[in-house]
């Protein structure tokens, strides 16, 4: 499905788009399918999220370039044991927060701000806190990344794939942050931590 005449603004309303069409698949086979419509016909598309990004990286450049969201791409699943959760790139980290809380477990770092979808927030390495807390997309351990040449691939930290094992893991490395360019994300695997509760102390002191 895709719908025409969208105009799109990201949140700052520094960049805007209306591209030729916005796709919106409903599974990884057909994102794969639109990646390879247009990589037969040499076109532009772009994979765009809520549009948080103030620079405007997944807006298109010109009326004539498309766009292709994954919203829909939402499912979720929570392995309590692994302390795992299986998400669809499409997936806000407000709906994932709250799914997460049912089970007594939640993501190691996320930001004030929780309307992204995963996909886009962990393509761009998102808010990393110091030394000891690094960017959202360092907590992937297994994804899948639609691409038009060579279909669904399944890159993983750990396990092997098909591919070689070297390249294997060089490929997830630049996956994991590949801002659209090397695929869309479709699906990742989470590390999960437990539940806790922040307590927040005020203190007020002079300059004497």
């Amino acid at each position: 499905g895709y719908s025409t005449e969208q105009q799109l603004t990201n949140w700052s309303s520094t960049h805007s788009a209306i591209p030729s069409r916005l796709y919106e698949p409903k599974s990884s086979q057909e994102v794969v399918r639109v990646l390879q419509h247009f990589h037969e016909k040499k076109k532009k598309i772009r994979p765009v999220g809520t549009a948080l990004s103030p620079n405007g990286i997944g807006m298109s450049n010109s009326d004539e370039d498309c766009m292709i969201s994954v919203a829909n791409l939402d499912q979720i699943s929570v392995d309590t044991s692994a302390m795992t959760c299986t998400v669809g790139a499409g997936i806000t980290v407000s709906s994932l927060l709250a799914e997460l809380k049912k089970h007594g477990m939640t993501l190691e770092n996320f930001s004030s701000i929780q309307e992204q979808q995963m996909g886009g927030w962990t393509q761009v390495s998102a808010h990393g806190t110091g030394i000891k807390l690094p960017p959202v997309d360092e907590m992937i351990v297994d994804m899948q990344i639609a691409t038009p040449a060579e279909g669904i691939l399944s890159l993983s930290e750990t396990k092997q794939s098909s591919i070689h094992p070297l390249v294997s893991r060089d490929l997830f490395r630049m996956c994991k942050v590949g801002l659209g360019s090397l695929g869309v994300v479709t699906e990742m695997t989470l590390k999960c931590i437990p539940s806790l509760d922040l307590v927040e102390k005020t203190t007020i002191k002079t300059r004497n």
